[in-house]
C-alpha cells in the first residue's frame, strides 16, 4: 500500500508486508487468518494462509459502517476507495481499511459482521496526513 501523489495505491506487497496485513486484520477484526507456508513454484513462489469458513450471507453497505463505526472508524471519502466500485475505505489514528465490500463482509447467523477479505494497512504520519487524520 502507498500514499503517494496524495492518493492511496495498492500495489503489490513484499511478503512481510503482505504478513504484517494479515496480523492487523486479525487483531483488528479478532480474526484467525495464519500463514501455513509457501506454496507455488521456484519461479512464482506464493504465501500460504488459511482462514476459518465463516457462515452467514453477504453484509450491506449500512451494517458495514456500522461495524467500523463501532471500531472508532470513520469512512473516508471515496476517492480513497480501492478495489471494486462498491468498496469503501475507512481509518483511525494508526490504520486504515479498504476494500470493504458486501462481497468481503460476512454477517452470521448471529448477526455478527466479519471482514474476510479486507486490505488492512497500518498508517505513518505521511499517510495519516494524506488521509486528512491529522491530529
Amino acid at each position: 500500500m502507498s500514499f503517494d501523489f496524495s492518493r492511496a495505491e495498492l500495489g503489490p506487497a513484499l511478503p512481510l508486508e503482505y504478513l504484517e496485513r494479515l496480523c492487523l486484520q486479525n487483531e483488528l477484526f479478532a480474526d484467525t487468518v495464519r500463514f501455513v507456508g509457501v506454496g507455488g513454484t521456484r519461479e512464482s513462489p506464493r504465501l500460504m494462509t488459511r482462514q476459518n469458513h465463516i457462515r452467514g450471507e453477504i453484509a450491506d453497505l449500512c451494517t458495514i459502517r456500522s461495524l467500523m463505526q463501532s471500531l472508532g472508524f470513520s469512512e473516508l471519502p471515496p476517492r480513497f476507495s480501492l478495489g471494486y466500485t462498491d468498496s469503501l475505505a475507512f481509518a483511525c489514528r494508526n490504520a486504515a481499511v479498504f476494500d470493504l465490500r458486501p462481497a468481503n463482509v460476512v454477517l452470521t447467523p448471529e448477526g455478527l459482521a466479519v471482514p474476510i477479505d479486507a486490505i488492512a494497512c497500518p498508517l505513518d504520519a505521511e499517510a495519516r496526513s494524506i488521509l486528512g487524520l491529522d491530529d
